[in-house]
């Protein structure tokens, strides 16, 4: 189920939902869908740095269900990242053929820093494997022209 989360005084659960659960023991995966902007990212950026300071592990997390990545999502996305590289685990993401997120990751170039991957599966593989898929989205989606 869902856990909702208060944002700047307002209830954020009908903005956003988050799901964490631990796909086996090395991986953890984050379900995430709704709008990523400033008022929905201080609670995804807490419920992501929860999840991984509560067992560190590879991370999953996927976007298929992402309406609207901000550039708030795009940097909290860069910072764990850098979170899991730093503690060496790898963090997959899990897009499928959703252009808002797709887009948003190839017009700011995030695309070659990311490991996408159109289905959750491929994503947990991804990081049991240690290898980095190409994502034939990313390279198909039009730029939006923003």
């Amino acid at each position: 189920m869902p856990e909702s989360f208060e944002a700047g005084g307002l209830v954020a659960d009908d903005m956003l939902n988050v799901t964490v659960s631990e796909v086996n023991a090395g991986t953890t995966l984050c379900v995430v869908a709704g709008e990523i902007d400033l008022l929905t990212g201080p609670g995804l950026r807490e419920r992501l740095t929860d999840a991984i300071n509560a067992a560190p592990a590879h991370l999953v997390i996927d976007l298929s269900g992402v309406r609207l990545l901000a550039s708030m999502g795009l940097s909290i996305l860069v910072e764990i990242l850098d979170v899991q590289e730093a503690a060496g685990y790898h963090l997959a993401l899990a897009v499928g053929k959703n252009r808002a997120v797709v887009n948003a990751l190839k017009t700011t170039g995030l695309d070659q820093v990311f490991d996408l991957h159109d289905a959750v599966a491929e994503a947990i593989e991804s990081c049991s494997s240690g290898i980095r898929a190409a994502h034939p989205s990313a390279a198909d989606a039009p730029p939006t022209g923003h």
